[in-house]
């Protein structure tokens, strides 16, 4: 698995990125975003993965993926705020 940063969700920006990071066989999981389809995905392999709110999966990968991040993201900014002090001349 690889996890890459896309400038937007627009539907010419996701061809580029995938052409650009998903190999032509590689599989590919979304959140049902209507922008990831054929014309931006070319003929890799697609799953969708739509889940509302009143659903949640025990086992669903993208929602754990999501959580991993999202905490990562807060540990990383949350353990170095205010760890680095500028120096005085």
């Amino acid at each position: 698995m690889r996890l890459a940063n896309a400038d937007n969700n627009h539907e010419a920006t996701l061809k580029r990125f995938a052409e650009e990071h998903v190999a032509a066989e590689g599989e590919v999981t979304t959140d049902g975003l209507a922008s990831c389809n054929p014309r931006s995905l070319g003929n890799r392999p697609h799953e969708m993965s739509v889940q509302t709110p009143a659903e949640p999966r025990q086992r669903d990968s993208l929602q754990s993926v999501h959580l991993t991040v999202s905490l990562l993201k807060r540990w990383l900014l949350g353990t170095r705020a205010g760890a680095v002090k500028p120096r005085s001349p």
